[in-house]
């Protein structure tokens, strides 16, 4: 590599003009960088979601999972297909190998759903086809309140809040919970239908004539066609009422008289409950949760949303308030300004030392040019890349900011060395430089070694650790190249020269090797001793590992944790609301807890993205808010406090039961069966041999008892009286 220092110092232009356009494009791409809390970990899979209301898990799994993942079982790529049948609906889960492009998986499920549309009930809403990552948690959770019903409020947000918010850049879903809806219902009277001769099948189908959106043809005007469409609007309950419907004529050919909706029942607005409570410190409100789009700046998304509100406020009316609970952008920032202050801390010990030890001015500049040019290398390289800015980044940059001045502090000894001898800046500068390549190279590429593996992991792993390892190699990378070709060049300018007559060629020992070559004396001369305390300090080392705490994320700093609420089988969304209110009761006031929302009504399948699967009546979720450094206490308070709970619920503090939000040391065990008595002893039997190993707790299994149901099985009868299964079901 002296080539290259020689060639830097010849065209010592073009190494200005360098260094110049790197500070400007790592400068650029700072500003352009996106910026996040995590890394986005896309998970190889593609999530199909089959709602069929009101149907229950057999029905779901015969009619609606079984299509959807026979279908699913052709898609190209496709290793396994998972699936999960639950009250009202259907959740496939397609796994795909390491590497995937899950844009074109997503759009061969597409495919393969739409395929199996023809074979699903008609009364199916459409599938939901999605990918799952970082990108699917919320960024924002508000608590909404005013001084207005809560059905009046949901309407008001509904057409105030989310459209606006919706139309903002990077929003890429709004979910709300614990809001009721408003839905029109079309009372019939039984006796005068049978007075017009009108059946249900009759109404129903003028109700949908009425609304209908259909071409008819065109109309040609000069030389061009312009179509021509039918268009059906209701836009009021009167419109409702006023629509005609034509009964069938007697047995005998007379014509009964046309009759109106209105006229044989009532038509009226009513609102229908929420699937969702949602409750903050005790009081009624609806919660508002924010995704944003896969590559979308979470911190820009989230400012966005806050400048909007006010005016949204100002429509609303009525003193509402919106109580942010949840939001990734302030942990962002926190932990961005954070980091970079340390970081710059560290950076200026490390020219302090770097002066102590040279006692140079001038050198220790030169010295320290190489962290701000390594380190907008790495920037540039997460622009170019399309990786955010995030822990993990910002961790690899703080790591590479103590090794990357340690190429340029060698490499500019070594020159100091020679110029102190009486050797001219630019000879001293290529001799020094030519003298300790090899041995900067070696430690570098050493080092680069460790990490750059990590860099070639796939999965979930390589996800989120790779942007890590490549910050770190990048920065290593670029440290090598400053050391070779910038700082021998500033050296060989910057460094005054000394006359050769003042100079002694066999310098005496400074402060610091006056105490170090002792003590390597005494290493040489003992080595055996010295041997044995390396021995014993390493073996000390390795004897404290078990003691060492071990996790993916460290919860301790988090502003919030979770309390999991599960009733038994088969209980109402009323009896998990009284026991959620017991719960609330017991962390009122609690030390360290600053508020906490409770949602009743969880999510029925932990990888469900919120707002894509009917809510689950027997979960529900507290999410407990901490005060600034009090986590530890809250949560101790907390556990102490559901300790005196004694319902029939299960209670899990700190155990969020979205996947997003769930522990690093979670497993799954993967139970198949023949057939579904087979599959009920097999789990039941696992489930015992799992009870009994050492260390596992809030054991579960997604085989759930069988809720009550009544059903309707047509007999003959039902055809002697003329009435189809049809028929009979709009009936009921």
């Amino acid at each position: 590599m002296s080539f290259v220092t020689r060639l830097s110092l010849h065209l010592g232009a073009v190494v200005v003009l360098g260094v110049v356009l790197v500070f400007g494009a790592g400068l650029y791409a700072a500003s352009q960088v996106q910026q996040d809390l995590l890394p986005d970990i896309s998970i190889p899979a593609v999530i199909v979601i089959t709602p069929y209301p009101g149907a229950s898990p057999d029905i779901v799994d015969a009619q609606v999972t079984v299509p959807v993942v026979n279908a699913l079982q052709g898609v190209t790529g496709a290793e396994t297909v998972q699936s999960t049948s639950s009250q009202g609906v259907s959740l496939a889960i397609v796994l795909f190998k390491d590497g995937t492009d899950l844009k074109a998986a997503q759009q061969d499920v597409n495919a393969a759903v739409a395929r199996a549309k023809p074979f699903l009930p008609p009364q199916a809403p459409a599938s939901t086809v999605q990918t799952f990552s970082t990108n699917s948690i919320p960024i924002l959770t508000y608590a909404v309140s005013a001084d207005e019903p809560l059905g009046d409020l949901a309407g008001q947000l509904r057409t105030q809040a989310l459209p606006k918010l919706k139309g903002l850049a990077g929003v890429s879903s709004l979910v709300i919970t614990g809001a009721p809806t408003d839905e029109v219902d079309v009372t019939l009277d039984p006796i005068k239908l049978a007075a017009h001769r009108v059946s249900l099948a009759q109404v129903a189908s003028a109700l949908q004539q009425a609304a209908v959106v259909q071409s008819v043809g065109s109309l040609r005007q000069g030389t061009g066609t312009i179509p021509l469409q039918v268009t059906g609007y209701l836009t009021s309950l009167d419109q409702i009422s006023n629509i005609v419907i034509v009964p069938a004529s007697t047995a005998r050919g007379q014509t009964v008289a046309a009759v109106t909706v209105g006229q044989l029942g009532k038509v009226a607005l009513v609102s229908i409950p929420a699937d969702t409570i949602t409750r903050t410190d005790g009081k009624p409100t609806i919660g508002l949760q924010v995704t944003k789009g896969p590559n979308a700046n979470t911190v820009t998304v989230a400012n966005e949303i806050k400048s909007a509100l006010p005016a949204i406020k100002t429509a609303i009316g009525n003193n509402v308030q919106f109580e942010l609970l949840s939001d990734q952008a302030t942990p962002i920032t926190d932990s961005i300004a954070v980091i970079l202050r340390e970081g710059l801390l560290g950076a200026v010990f490390a020219i302090l030392v770097i002066f102590a030890f040279l006692r140079s001015g001038r050198a220790t500049i030169v010295a320290a040019v190489s962290i701000p040019l390594s380190l907008m290398v790495a920037l540039i390289m997460l622009w170019w890349q399309g990786i955010t800015l995030n822990i993990l980044t910002l961790g690899g940059m703080m790591v590479a900011i103590g090794r990357v001045v340690d190429d340029s502090i060698v490499v500019l000894e070594n020159v100091s060395r020679h110029v102190s001898e009486g050797e001219k800046p630019l000879v001293a500068a290529y001799t020094g430089a030519r003298e300790i390549t090899t041995a900067v190279a070696s430690s570098t590429l050493t080092t680069v070694a460790v990490f750059l593996p990590i860099v070639f992991l796939t999965g979930i792993a390589g996800s989120f650790f790779r942007p890590f390892a490549l910050t770190v190699v990048v920065a290593l990378l670029a440290s090598l190249v400053v050391a070779v070709t910038v700082v021998p060049f500033l050296a060989a300018y910057l460094l005054p020269a000394t006359r050769a007559d003042k100079t002694e060629r066999r310098l005496p020992y400074n402060w610091m090797q006056r105490a170090y070559v002792p003590a390597i004396r005494w290493a040489t001369g003992h080595r055996w001793i010295a041997l044995g305390i390396a021995v014993l300090f390493f073996a000390g080392s390795m004897a404290l590992i078990p003691l060492l705490r071990v996790n993916l994320l460290d919860q301790s700093s988090s502003p919030q944790f979770p309390i999991a609420i599960t009733l038994p089988e088969n209980s109402t969304l009323a009896d998990t609301d009284a026991e959620t209110q017991k719960v609330e009761q017991l962390i009122r006031g609690l030390p360290g807890v600053t508020a906490y929302q409770a949602t009743v009504g969880g999510i029925s399948d932990p990888f469900a993205p919120p707002g894509t699967v009917p809510a689950d009546p027997i979960r529900a979720q507290v999410l407990v808010l901490v005060g600034n450094g009090q986590y530890d206490t809250a949560i101790a308070a907390v556990k102490s406090a559901v300790r005196g709970y004694t319902g029939p619920a299960k209670i899990e503090v700190g155990q969020a039961e979205n996947s997003s939000n769930a522990s690093s040391s979670q497993m799954q065990v993967d139970v198949s069966a023949s057939d579904p008595g087979a599959l009920r002893d097999a789990n039941a039997s696992v489930m015992i041999a799992l009870a009994k190993v050492h260390g596992v707790a809030n054991l579960k299994s997604n085989l759930v008892a069988s809720k009550p149901q009544y059903q309707l099985v047509p007999t003959d009868r039902l055809a002697a009286s003329g009435l189809t299964v049809q028929q009979l079901a709009l009936i009921v």
